[in-house]
């Protein structure tokens, strides 16, 4: 993933690395990983730095916590970044951490290389020293070490206190060299900290990026082969 390269062999590569090496394991079925187009742009305009700062604004289910995942993987395995990942609660934060965890054994011997014991929600660590945290938001959380990446996941709460917690990271972040800040959500409430960030994305340094639902779906082919005039019914 060598830098140098025209955008569109760069967005091809990013893809191409992602859909053949990582998979996910989902209700004990594994499943491959397909990267739509706007996610390939998310991802790879934040990994060759083309944006330091980005918000992206994504569909319930739309996949915009798998992107930050095989983000922060890629930065952590080929830029030698840590991060830290903030979500609105603990089951949210656990999301991006469960993704990320599976892609350490998603290539064969890559885990005993790279890992430096288990990875664990609190912190995953590397043999380089690079690290991962997955956190819900809290005051304790965002005046910890800074490290140069942070992602902002579900940053769109109607809790206030949410708010000005993830924006005391964002600066935390912000004080680091070559830092990568990454905010996203699906848009629940029209106040508060996304609603701000994503109006004023342009003063505050961030760039755009959304998907709906209609860029997730894929056209059912087996059931337009399979069809039966029984199918109604049913």
């Amino acid at each position: 993933l060598v830098g140098g390269l025209p955008v569109s062999e760069q967005n091809a590569l990013i893809k191409q690395t992602v859909e053949t090496h990582l998979f996910i394991y989902k209700d004990g079925r594994r499943l491959p990983i397909v990267m739509i187009p706007p996610m390939v742009e998310f991802v790879a305009d934040l990994f060759y730095e083309r944006t330091q700062q980005a918000i992206l604004w994504k569909p319930r289910g739309g996949g915009g916590s798998l992107a930050a995942a095989v983000l922060i993987w890629l930065m952590m395995v080929y830029r030698q970044r840590s991060f830290l990942d903030m979500a609105g609660s603990g089951e949210q934060a656990k999301r991006v951490y469960e993704y990320v965890s599976q892609f350490w054994y998603c290539v064969p011997s890559l885990a005993d290389a790279l890992l430096d014991g288990d990875p664990l929600l609190s912190e995953t660590r590397l043999k380089s020293g690079v690290t991962l945290s997955c956190v819900p938001a809290s005051e304790k959380a965002a005046r910890g070490k800074h490290v140069a990446g942070f992602v902002a996941d579900e940053s769109c709460q109607e809790d206030v206190r949410v708010g000005k917690v993830l924006q005391a990271a964002v600066q935390g972040a912000l004080s680091e060299p070559n830092f990568t800040i990454v905010l996203l959500s699906t848009f629940h409430v029209p106040f508060g900290f996304f609603q701000e960030n994503w109006d004023q994305a342009e003063e505050r340094g961030y760039r755009r990026y959304r998907w709906n639902v209609n860029a997730c779906m894929m056209p059912c082919q087996v059931g337009l082969e399979q069809a039966t005039t029984g199918d109604p019914p049913a």
